[in-house]
Protein backbone atom coordinates (compact mmCIF):
# COMPACT_ATOMS: atom_id res chain seq x y z
CA UNK A 1 0.00 0.00 0.00
CA UNK A 2 0.79 3.92 -0.59
CA UNK A 3 2.69 5.76 2.33
CA UNK A 4 1.05 8.79 3.43
CA UNK A 5 1.92 10.95 0.07
CA UNK A 6 2.74 8.31 -2.68
CA UNK A 7 0.71 6.50 -5.32
CA UNK A 8 1.31 3.20 -6.20
CA UNK A 9 0.68 2.37 -10.12
CA UNK A 10 0.44 -1.40 -10.97
CA UNK A 11 -0.19 -1.66 -14.76
CA UNK A 12 1.39 -4.66 -17.03
CA UNK A 13 2.75 -6.57 -14.13
CA UNK A 14 4.44 -4.07 -13.06
CA UNK A 15 4.50 -1.93 -9.73
CA UNK A 16 5.50 2.02 -9.44
CA UNK A 17 5.25 4.49 -6.90
CA UNK A 18 4.70 7.71 -7.65
CA UNK A 19 5.68 10.92 -5.20
CA UNK A 20 4.29 14.00 -5.01
CA UNK A 21 5.41 16.39 -7.97
CA UNK A 22 5.50 13.12 -10.00
CA UNK A 23 2.78 12.59 -12.68
CA UNK A 24 2.09 9.82 -14.69
CA UNK A 25 0.33 9.60 -18.16
CA UNK A 26 -0.85 6.95 -20.34
CA UNK A 27 -2.44 6.01 -23.83
CA UNK A 28 -1.08 5.37 -26.99
CA UNK A 29 1.86 7.52 -27.51
CA UNK A 30 5.23 6.15 -26.59
CA UNK A 31 5.82 9.88 -24.73
CA UNK A 32 3.06 8.71 -22.21
CA UNK A 33 4.68 7.27 -19.02
CA UNK A 34 3.07 3.62 -20.20
CA UNK A 35 1.82 3.10 -23.78
CA UNK A 36 -0.61 1.17 -23.33
CA UNK A 37 -0.97 -0.13 -27.54
CA UNK A 38 0.77 2.39 -29.66
CA UNK A 39 -0.74 0.83 -32.70
CA UNK A 40 -4.17 1.04 -31.37
CA UNK A 41 -5.80 3.76 -32.66
CA UNK A 42 -9.11 3.72 -30.27
CA UNK A 43 -6.88 4.34 -27.59
CA UNK A 44 -6.45 7.96 -27.47
CA UNK A 45 -2.59 9.09 -27.66
CA UNK A 46 -2.95 10.43 -24.30
CA UNK A 47 -5.97 9.03 -22.32
CA UNK A 48 -5.24 10.21 -19.26
CA UNK A 49 -2.71 11.56 -16.22
CA UNK A 50 -2.46 11.33 -12.50
CA UNK A 51 -1.13 14.34 -10.33
CA UNK A 52 -1.04 14.95 -6.98
CA UNK A 53 -2.86 18.45 -6.81
CA UNK A 54 -2.59 19.70 -2.42
CA UNK A 55 -3.05 16.51 -0.55
CA UNK A 56 -5.15 14.43 -3.24
CA UNK A 57 -4.48 12.22 -5.93
CA UNK A 58 -6.27 12.92 -9.27
CA UNK A 59 -6.88 10.89 -12.58
CA UNK A 60 -8.09 12.90 -15.18
CA UNK A 61 -9.71 11.76 -18.78
CA UNK A 62 -7.42 13.48 -21.01
CA UNK A 63 -9.09 12.12 -24.35
CA UNK A 64 -10.77 14.98 -26.10
CA UNK A 65 -13.58 12.02 -27.70
CA UNK A 66 -12.82 8.82 -25.61
CA UNK A 67 -14.04 7.96 -21.94
CA UNK A 68 -12.79 6.11 -19.49
CA UNK A 69 -14.14 3.72 -16.90
CA UNK A 70 -13.26 3.98 -13.37
CA UNK A 71 -14.07 0.68 -10.74
CA UNK A 72 -13.59 1.91 -6.95
CA UNK A 73 -13.03 -0.40 -4.20
CA UNK A 74 -16.40 -1.36 -3.79
CA UNK A 75 -16.44 -2.37 -7.65
CA UNK A 76 -18.77 0.61 -8.74
CA UNK A 77 -18.28 1.47 -12.86
CA UNK A 78 -18.75 4.68 -13.32
CA UNK A 79 -17.97 6.72 -16.57
CA UNK A 80 -15.07 9.57 -16.51
CA UNK A 81 -16.25 11.37 -19.84
CA UNK A 82 -13.56 13.30 -21.90
CA UNK A 83 -11.79 16.50 -19.32
CA UNK A 84 -12.93 14.92 -16.35
CA UNK A 85 -11.48 13.93 -13.20
CA UNK A 86 -12.04 11.70 -9.85
CA UNK A 87 -10.25 11.93 -7.00
CA UNK A 88 -7.84 8.54 -5.96
CA UNK A 89 -8.77 7.55 -2.47
CA UNK A 90 -8.05 3.89 -1.64
CA UNK A 91 -7.90 1.68 -4.33
CA UNK A 92 -9.56 1.88 -8.00
CA UNK A 93 -8.42 0.66 -11.59
CA UNK A 94 -9.16 2.58 -14.57
CA UNK A 95 -10.79 0.77 -17.40
CA UNK A 96 -9.19 1.86 -20.90
CA UNK A 97 -11.19 0.19 -23.87
CA UNK A 98 -9.41 -0.52 -27.20
CA UNK A 99 -8.59 -3.60 -29.41
CA UNK A 100 -7.67 -4.83 -25.79
CA UNK A 101 -9.16 -3.95 -22.40
CA UNK A 102 -6.67 -2.22 -20.19
CA UNK A 103 -6.54 -1.98 -16.54
CA UNK A 104 -4.69 0.18 -14.74
CA UNK A 105 -4.84 -0.14 -10.99
CA UNK A 106 -3.82 2.95 -8.68
CA UNK A 107 -3.47 2.73 -4.31
CA UNK A 108 -3.69 5.80 -2.95
CA UNK A 109 -4.17 6.46 0.96
CA UNK A 110 -7.23 6.57 2.33
CA UNK A 111 -8.56 9.80 3.48
CA UNK A 112 -7.48 10.04 7.54
CA UNK A 113 -10.36 9.32 9.72
CA UNK A 114 -10.83 12.06 12.24
CA UNK A 115 -10.31 14.61 9.81
CA UNK A 116 -13.38 16.14 9.14
CA UNK A 117 -16.02 17.21 12.11
CA UNK A 118 -16.67 15.19 14.69
CA UNK A 119 -20.84 14.28 14.55
CA UNK A 120 -22.66 13.92 17.61
CA UNK A 121 -25.20 11.66 17.43
CA UNK A 122 -28.85 12.53 19.04
CA UNK A 123 -32.11 12.24 18.92
CA UNK A 124 -34.02 8.69 18.26
CA UNK A 125 -32.57 6.37 15.31
CA UNK A 126 -34.21 6.16 12.48
CA UNK A 127 -37.06 3.53 11.95
CA UNK A 128 -36.87 3.85 7.82
CA UNK A 129 -36.63 0.07 6.32
CA UNK A 130 -37.73 -1.77 9.65
CA UNK A 131 -40.09 -4.33 8.64
CA UNK A 132 -39.33 -3.48 4.92
CA UNK A 133 -40.86 -6.81 2.31
CA UNK A 134 -39.43 -7.85 -0.23
CA UNK A 135 -41.78 -9.86 -3.29
CA UNK A 136 -40.16 -11.61 -6.18
CA UNK A 137 -41.30 -8.87 -8.21
CA UNK A 138 -39.54 -6.19 -6.19
CA UNK A 139 -36.44 -8.46 -6.46
CA UNK A 140 -36.53 -8.71 -10.21
CA UNK A 141 -36.99 -5.28 -10.28
CA UNK A 142 -34.01 -4.49 -7.69
CA UNK A 143 -31.90 -6.70 -9.89
CA UNK A 144 -32.87 -5.38 -13.62
CA UNK A 145 -32.23 -1.63 -11.85
CA UNK A 146 -28.51 -2.29 -10.46
CA UNK A 147 -27.70 -5.17 -13.60
CA UNK A 148 -24.77 -2.60 -14.81
CA UNK A 149 -23.12 -2.51 -11.25
CA UNK A 150 -23.40 -6.23 -10.61
CA UNK A 151 -21.09 -7.17 -13.98
CA UNK A 152 -17.67 -6.86 -14.38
Amino acid sequence: MADGASLVVVANGSRRRLRPGESFTFGRSTTCTLCLDRDDTTISRLAGAVERIGEVWFVTNRSNSRQLAVVDHYGLRRVLGPGQRDAIEGRIRVIVAGAATHEIVFEAPHPVEGESPSVVETGQATLAGQSVLLNDADRRALVALFAGYLKE
